[in-house]
């Protein structure tokens, strides 16, 4: 059975506004979640390799370090996603490690 109900202006606005910060907030942690996948994926390729982070002439230290240095700033410019960062590295970890 379908239902009418009302809204006065003021919770429509309320509303919208919920759902456009709910949105932003799952855009920036789709960034998130794919700026931490970049770093530990590459991390896990110099692993593999034996590379080190002295090794600064190897093409996977230098991506890595410019993923770490891009995760960094995008956690500067959002301190709220620093909630979702160990969820997210658990995340990682499962799919790299087991």
């Amino acid at each position: 059975m379908k239902k009418i109900i009302k809204l006065t202006e003021s919770d429509l606005i309320r509303l919208v506004k919920r759902v456009i910060k709910e949105e932003k907030g799952e855009n920036l942690r789709g960034k998130l979640h794919t700026l931490v996948g970049k770093v530990m994926r590459l991390e896990k390729r110099m692993e593999m390799r034996g590379f080190t982070s002295d090794d600064k002439d190897v093409h996977f230290v230098r991506e890595y370090e410019e993923a770490e240095m891009e995760l960094e700033e995008f956690l500067q410019k959002h301190p709220s996603m620093n909630d979702y960062l160990e969820e997210v590295e658990d995340h990682f970890i499962k799919q790299l490690y087991q």
